[in-house]
């Protein structure tokens, strides 16, 4: 379980595209890669589209928001344990490949 005072912090782009969110996930860490990369095949990303839930944690990822803070913003539209377990294990997902970092909160 994650540390409720935590905040969450984007590492990476996103966009909307036909109504989705969409993470620019890069595929190589190394600069020299990505340009070698990009040079072959036009883009050193993968697009990694959200779900409905994903998109509305992904949206709260502003380094100011914590997670019980996102927590609540999902028990209105879901199951509330439910909702917390997905949200967990995707913030811990983003967190793993380096998208997201975590932060103490200020307040």
């Amino acid at each position: 379980m994650l540390p409720p005072d935590l905040v969450v912090e984007r590492r990476i782009e996103s966009r909307e595209e036909d109504g989705r969110t969409v993470l620019l996930a890069p595929r190589f860490d190394g600069k020299l890669l990505g340009r070698l990369f990009r040079a072959l095949f036009g883009q050193s990303f993968v697009k990694v589209k959200l779900d409905e839930l994903g998109a509305h944690v992904w949206a709260r990822c502003d380094g100011g928001t914590t997670v019980s803070e996102i927590a609540r913003s999902l028990e209105s539209d879901h199951d509330a344990e439910k909702a917390r377990e997905r949200m967990e294990l995707f913030l811990d997902t983003l967190h793993r490949q380096g998208w997201v970092r975590y932060l103490q909160s200020r307040a």
